[in-house]
Order: C-alpha cells, then structure tokens, then sequence
C-alpha cells in the first residue's frame, strides 16, 4: 500500500470519527435539553402534597399519603417514589395502594425506588397511599422524589417523620 493511500484513509477514519463525535454531541445537548424542558412542563403541571402524621410511637403503623394534583389537560403517569436511605432504614415502608409493582435499591443512589404504573388523569387529583411501619426512634426529615412519566423527569419534596418511644399527649 502506497503512503498516500494510508494518508487519505487515515484523514477519512479521522474525519468520520469526527463526525461520528460531533453528532453523538449535539445528540446528548438536546436529549438533556428536552429533558429539562420536560422536568419544567411536569413540574408547572403536576402539584405534589405529602400527608404523614408529624409523630409516631415506635413500631406504629401508619399511613403516608402523596396527592397528585394535574392541573393540565394532559394525563400524567406515576413511574416511581424515590426515598433516601436515611428515611427508608428508619422507616419501613411495606405497601402501598394502589400497589406498587417492584421495590429495588437503586445502584448509583442507595435510594429505594418503589416502582409504580398509576394513571394521573387530566384535571384531577391521585392519591398514592403508602403504608409504614417506624423502626427507630428519631427524627427523620429526608428529601422524596416522585417520578412523573420516566423515573429521569422527578419532582421533590420533603418528609418529616418523628418516631418516638412514647407519643406526647
């Protein structure tokens, strides 16, 4: 093989590499733009309103209760709650209703990912109910995300859970 051929053939590898990158690129700017603008739209769209007693006794069961309001014209679905460690290992959360479908350990977070396929109806108001039982006294105010659509578009809110030996009258 001639230097010149290696030459043009390099100079083509090089620049369909280039090529290749610069769309991979723009590709992943835009699906992080959409994304944000997503987020934006589900957030002005999708009010969120946790309910959870302010105090509860050690090993009480009790209720959580998420509303979510759509206050579009578009239906929503529910994809997951996130709920950090801090929260999760001091309060077991162990159903829901309607029922969620799967319950993992997210790998990246250390979060608990309650899987869920629930419908959020144009201009009406879904209430998620999850069921708790309180392990360790403490206070526990932690940072839940609710997902909307994909478990990538979620909405926080927070949650304040205090477990004591014995409820104050």
């Amino acid at each position: 093989m001639s230097r010149k051929f290696l030459k043009k053939a390099a100079i083509g590898c090089a620049t369909a590499f280039g090529i290749l990158f610069a769309t991979s690129f723009l590709g992943l700017v835009y699906w992080l733009w959409s994304g944000m603008k997503e987020q934006e739209q589900i957030a002005a769209d999708i009010n969120i309103r946790i309910d959870s007693p302010p105090e509860v006794s050690q090993y009480e069961e009790f209720a959580i209760d998420i509303y979510l309001e759509n206050t579009s014209a578009n239906p929503y679905k529910l994809s997951d709650i996130d709920v950090p460690p801090e929260y999760f290992e001091e309060v077991n959360i162990f159903d829901a209703q309607p029922p969620f479908h799967d319950r993992f350990v997210g790998v990246a977070t250390g979060q608990m990912n309650y899987k869920f396929k629930v419908d959020i109806p144009p201009q009406q108001t879904t209430k998620v109910t999850l069921l708790a039982i309180s392990e360790n006294p403490g206070t526990y105010r932690e940072f839940i995300s609710v997902c909307i659509n994909t478990s990538s578009t979620c909405i926080g809110n927070t949650i304040r859970t205090e477990v004591v030996t014995e409820k104050s009258q």
